[in-house]
This record gives C-alpha cells, structure tokens and sequence, in this order.
C-alpha cells in the first residue's frame, strides 16, 4: 500500500509539472501598429545608460568597503 502511495505521488507531482509547463509556452498576440510615421526618420535607439553608471558606482563602493573591513580585521 504504501509502494502505491508513492507511486501516486510522484505520477501526480509528474503531470503537474508537465501541465503547468505547458501553459507556459502560449504566445501573447502582436502588439498594434504604431500610428503614423513613428521611428523613420533618424535613430530609434534607445540609451544605454539607464542607471548602469549608478550601479557600477555602488558595486565599487561595496567593494571598497568590504576591502576596509578586511583590512580592519587583519590588524
């Protein structure tokens, strides 16, 4: 009895996955059309630099710091 517990269980958790996963995989449809003459006439690229500086600055600011404390400790 107990050989068939598990064996439910695990068909069970199985074909929850495999339910789950599919649903998953459903594309969304198209977006509309941009009305008018939208991104023809010159560059359309977006700019790189949304916040990218602000990160680097901050994981340089960690990195100094976890570099202080090492220091502090080691003395």
């Amino acid at each position: 009895m107990k050989i068939l517990f598990r064996f439910l269980y695990v068909m069970i958790t199985v074909s929850m996955f495999i339910l789950f996963t599919f649903s998953g995989y459903s594309d969304s449809p198209d977006p509309p059309p941009v009305p008018g003459t939208h991104g023809q006439g010159g560059s359309v690229a977006a700019p790189i630099d949304g916040g990218s500086g602000l990160l680097l600055l901050l994981g340089m600011g960690y990195a100094a710091k976890k570099i202080y404390r090492i220091r502090k400790t080691r003395k």
